[in-house]
């Protein structure tokens, strides 16, 4: 990665110690494209989301650079107290293939919305045929069915996406159901969003 660390510039250490709107969406977003190894936190996204980088640094209070090149941009950062907060919410060191979804965020929107903003899709095709879809481990597809299942009848499960990923899972929705969660998901005016997902949310709403 091309993340540049900076160890001693502001940041607000107990951004994750509180469970609420804005720490459960960035928890779900790091959790889907975060990576923590060795006490330090990196997001690397690609160019075109920049201002969602910049956004999860102004809720870091931080002053860390964000390190850009032609075709991404990312933040890196090192603080103790929020390496350790982030194991309430799961997110622990080589968690992309163990990731399991805290029972507390299972059915929460904000958590959800943050992991379909970073490994989660939303499409529409013929101005009328919505799909939103979601990649994961097991626990991610699974828990993302049981939020789903509050609001829509949908009888999607987890489906393995290859043989040789044997914990890395798909789901997707599709029409009615697919904008009924994209409206739970984005409507009601929630505090954070990836721009360009929310306004294709919002032309399906």
């Amino acid at each position: 990665t091309s993340c540049a660390t900076h160890r001693k510039l502001p940041i607000k250490s107990d951004s994750f110690t509180a469970v609420n709107e804005k720490s459960l969406y960035w928890a779900g977003f790091l959790a889907a494209v975060g990576n923590v190894f060795r006490g330090t936190v990196c997001v690397g996204l690609h160019s075109k989301d920049d201002s969602h980088v910049l956004k999860f640094r102004n809720f870091l209070d931080s002053r860390h650079k964000v390190t850009r090149t032609p075709s991404k941009s990312s933040i890196k950062f090192s603080d103790k107290q929020i390496v350790e907060d982030l194991r309430k919410f799961g997110i622990v060191d080589n968690k992309s293939l163990i990731y399991e979804v805290p029972e507390f965020c299972v059915l929460n929107r904000d958590f959800w919305r943050g992991m379909i903003d970073g490994d989660g899709s939303i499409s529409l095709k013929d101005k009328k045929h919505a799909t939103l879809a979601i990649v994961g481990t097991f626990s991610v597809v699974d828990g993302f069915l049981k939020f789903a299942k509050q609001f829509c009848d949908t009888k999607a499960n987890p489906r393995h996406i290859s043989k040789s990923n044997k914990n890395t899972y798909s789901t997707s929705l599709s029409c009615r159901n697919a904008r009924l969660i994209i409206s739970e998901l984005y409507g009601g005016d929630p505090v954070f969003y990836l721009d360009r997902k929310y306004e294709k949310a919002m032309s399906i709403i």
